[in-house]
């Protein structure tokens, strides 16, 4: 096993479990930003949004958008 740097075990620990409350926080900061209530439904929406925006367009794997197009195009 392979670990990118030099950290005890302790070290990986606090920053494995500070990292996950900060980005609890984070997410919820980001909700009310938004105001987002329900995020599957704001995920499928913006989902929806994005798949009608590109429709008529050639893709690179098919003629429907899938992950990869997501990946590569969302940014």
């Amino acid at each position: 096993m392979c670990l990118a740097g030099n950290f005890s075990f302790t070290e990986r620990l606090v920053v494995k479990y500070a990292g996950a409350a900060a980005m609890y926080f984070v997410s919820k900061k980001l909700k009310k930003r938004h105001d987002i209530t329900d995020e599957r439904a704001a995920l499928y929406d913006d989902a929806e949004t994005w798949v009608d925006a590109l429709m008529g367009q050639e893709y690179p794997g098919d003629t429907k958008p899938n992950l990869a197009d997501l990946a590569v195009l969302a940014f």
